[in-house]
């Protein structure tokens, strides 16, 4: 990891370490996700952006 950081030049106080990644985001989270997402997503009108909502499959 430290050479990762030196290599692309990332100070490590630079970094925030996330301690919840096997937590579910909480409603608000999501909620400020999709408002700053909001203008890139794709839309109803087949317009393609840059981000669109993937489909899960089954087997």
């Amino acid at each position: 990891m430290a050479a990762l950081l030196k290599k692309f030049r990332i100070d490590a106080t630079d970094l925030n370490v996330i301690n919840t990644f096997g937590r579910p985001p909480k409603r608000e989270t999501i909620t400020e996700f999709n408002r700053y997402v909001t203008n890139i997503k794709e839309d109803n009108s087949g317009q393609r952006g840059l981000i669109n909502e993937v489909g899960t499959f089954s087997a």
